[in-house]
C-alpha cells in the first residue's frame, strides 16, 4: 500500500503543473489520519472486549 501511494504520488508531482497537486497531498493526509483514528477506535473496542 505505502509503495502504490509514494509511485501515486511521485507520478502525480510530474504530472500536475499547479496547485492540485498540495490539495491531492492534503486529501491523502487527510484520509491517512481518518483510517489511523478510525483503527485507534476499534482498538479500544477490543480492548474493552478483551478486559
Amino acid at each position: 500500500m505505502a509503495d502504490y501511494t509514494l509511485a501515486a504520488l511521485q507520478r502525480k508531482e510530474w504530472e500536475s503543473s499547479s496547485g492540485c497537486f498540495a490539495l491531492d497531498v492534503r486529501k491523502m493526509k487527510a484520509a491517512i489520519r481518518a483510517g489511523e483514528r478510525a483503527a485507534e477506535a476499534q482498538h479500544k473496542n477490543i480492548v474493552k472486549l478483551i478486559s
